[in-house]
């Protein structure tokens, strides 16, 4: 796409908002979405039509939203509110957009790959009024089991082995642009 997006807190120096523009023309510059508290872009759909955010609660608790590229609208599509907190670490969509590839540490201790079904997840909400996603391992990245187990065995957790990971995922999906959001 020509567009990028990116968190500002120009609004009252407090807010992390969301800004869409064209880099070859500042004009184009504009706030897509006003925010309360610390949020994430994680990509853009293949389509340029949606962003993918995480707001970040705490190391604890996270959740993922789709942002409408034109209007701004924010759409919640990971469970909220529930007794169990979880966390959901890098996010990206699927080569095809169909769906989210992202790490999460629900039902476990540690972050793992797990695959969100948006079509399916749209009908189960709209059934049931919410939903619960967990797709496990999907072998997306085969050099990320050997980092993972390693990882493990020596309790390691970089910024240079997050960076790797991020990359090889978005390198196995296709992926032609990366956006990686890593606080300093």
């Amino acid at each position: 796409g020509d567009r990028i997006a990116y968190h500002s807190t120009r609004r009252n120096r407090k807010d992390l908002d969301l800004y869409v523009m064209n880099p070859a023309d500042s004009k184009t510059d504009r706030m897509l979405a006003q925010l309360e508290g610390a949020w994430q872009v994680q990509d853009w759909s293949p389509d340029d039509k949606q962003l993918l955010l995480r707001e970040f609660i705490s190391i604890n608790e996270s959740y993922l939203w789709l942002v409408d590229a034109a209007s701004g609208e924010k759409t919640l599509i990971t469970p909220k509110g529930g007794a169990e907190k979880v966390a959901y670490g890098g996010a990206a969509f699927s080569k095809d957009g169909k769906g989210i590839y992202v790490t999460t540490d629900r039902e476990s201790e540690f972050l793992r790959l797990a695959y969100l079904d948006l079509a399916t997840m749209r009908r189960v909400v709209e059934r049931e009024g919410g939903c619960l996603v967990w797709g496990g391992a999907v072998r997306l990245s085969p050099a990320d089991d050997v980092l993972i187990r390693i990882e493990r065995a020596l309790d390691l957790d970089s910024e240079g082995q997050l960076v790797a990971s991020v990359l090889s995922k978005k390198l196995a999906a296709g992926a032609t642009h990366v956006v990686i959001d890593m606080p300093v």
